[in-house]
Formats: C-alpha cells, structure tokens, sequence
C-alpha cells in the first residue's frame, strides 16, 4: 500500500482541499496522511464562514512527528492543494525536497490553487510568486486552470496551439506531466470545458460537456487528487485523464440529480473507480 502526503486546506462541512481528497484516495487504496494547512467551517464562499490558519510553526511541528513514527522513505506521493501562506509555501518545497531525498521516486503533484478567470486571484498575493518561481520547479505533475496556467506562463491561452505552447513551456520549468484544466478556448465546443495534457513528449486533449448546476467548490481538488491516483496506480498519463474525467463527469452528474450544493462524494464513491471510461484523451 502507497503512502500519500496531502498538504491542502481542510473544512469540517463539504468538500473542498483534504475534505475532496483524504476519501477519494482512500477509497482508491492509498493510505492518505492529511496535513491541514487550514481549518475552516466550510468554503470561503459561504458567508459568515470561521476558522484559522495554521501556523507554519505548527505545520512544521505537526510533519516533525510524523517522521518520528515512519522514515521519510515510506512517503510515496505528495500532494499539495491550497496553501494559505507564504510560510506554508515554503514548507511544501522544504518537505518535498526532503523526503525525495530519501525516496527520489517519490511523486509531488501540485494543484496550484490561486484564482480563477471569473474571479480572479483569492489568495495572499505573497503565494502566486511562490507557485511561479519555487513550488513548480520540483513537482512532477501539475493541475493549473486556465487562470492559474496563464499567471504560472506569462501567456494567454486563446486558442488551442496557445495551450500547447503554455504546457511546453510549464513543463521546462520541472514538471514531467502538466495538465491544463477548466480550458475554455476557441476549439472548445460549446457547452463544454477542454483539458489539455503534455506528458514532454505528445499533446492529449479532451473537451468534456458542462453539467449545468449550482455553484460548486472543490472540483479541482478532487481531479488532482484522482489523476494522483490514477497516475499511481500505474495508468499511463492519457489514460489517467481519461478516467479522472469520466470519473468526475458521473460524480458531479449524480451531484446535480440530487441538487446538492457540495460534491456527493460519499453517495457516489462508485465513481472514483469509473465502470466505463466515457471520454478519450485525443492524441494531438
């Protein structure tokens, strides 16, 4: 059984950061340990939301007694999701740079959470440098939207070869898999939200349909958590897309039938292992 560190926010209703990742990879047979960078009431959307961030301090206190109990060689993964903080930032590199010292097969994925086109950055303005010039450099696999792809590349994406160009120039920095999602450019069909995949090698893309419903947080969360998965599980990249998509597509189709406003997680959990793959990753 592989071991994953999941370094993101935590809220104790919903799911969004640990609370859209921790069961999802349980479910899909990793054992997960959860280091909450926040512990929040809900989603910050909600209004009257309460709760803190962590201190670095206590973030660092917290990974000091974790290795205690296992070497840092039982990690297998590291996933890193929304940071709070500089300081929090800057332990995700220190602790990655650490334990693939002891396990350099160990994999980073990095949801690099920052905004959004609609809304822009909702984060402290000192982490987006942070994502930019440091964190991506050392992670394997990255799960930028078009927002975040933009900032992280000095570049528009409007079109289909923009994206292209924006996940070359994503994956000289570090990466070896750069997944651009939320992609709304002009080959998206309409009605539809593409994902674009450059594994340094080939381009792969699929244009999946919008389910229209509410506002609903923590779809980014979960897709880096399941392509973590998937990736681990020893899919190849594109065939990993494909069942992160096809996964999340039921997920959040079961999620409008009920009318809920958090992801169904737990009554759809089926889901997470897809009993048919719906989308195919096209070979550009």
């Amino acid at each position: 059984m592989k071991n994953i560190l999941s370094i993101q926010s935590h809220v104790t209703y919903g799911h969004v950061g640990n609370s859209a990742a921790v069961f999802p990879l349980q479910y899909s047979g990793f054992e997960v340990w959860p280091l909450n960078t926040v512990q929040f009431s809900g989603h910050t959307q909600y209004d009257g939301w309460k709760g803190d961030v962590f201190s670095g301090e206590h973030l660092r206190s917290v990974l000091e007694g974790v290795f205690r109990h296992t070497p840092k060689s039982s990690c297998d993964a590291i996933l890193a999701g929304y940071l709070g903080s500089k300081d929090t930032g800057n332990i995700v590199y220190e602790i990655v740079a650490d334990i693939k010292k002891e396990n350099p097969d160990a994999l980073f994925c990095c949801d690099t959470v920052m905004g959004d086109v609609e809304a822009g950055f909702y984060i402290s303005e000192e982490v987006p440098p942070l994502y930019k010039n440091k964190i991506i450099e050392v992670a394997d696999i990255i799960t930028p939207n078009q927002f975040e792809s933009e900032y992280l590349s000095d570049q528009k994406i409007k079109t289909l070869d923009d994206a292209k160009q924006v996940a070359r120039l994503l994956h000289a920095k570090g990466p070896k898999l750069v997944y651009l999602t939320s992609l709304k450019i002009e080959e998206t069909p309409s009605g539809h939200l593409t994902v674009l995949l450059f594994d340094g090698k080939n381009h792969f893309i699929i244009h999946n349909p919008i389910i229209e419903m509410g506002e609903v947080y923590g779809t980014g969360d979960l897709f880096a958590a399941l392509t973590l998965a998937n990736i681990l599980n020893g899919f190849p990249a594109n065939k990993a897309l494909e069942r992160t998509i096809s996964s999340m597509y039921q997920l959040i189709q079961a999620t409008a039938e009920k009318k809920r406003l958090e992801l169904d997680l737990i009554g759809s959990r089926k889901f997470f292992e897809p009993n048919s793959i719906l989308f195919e990753a096209i070979q550009l």
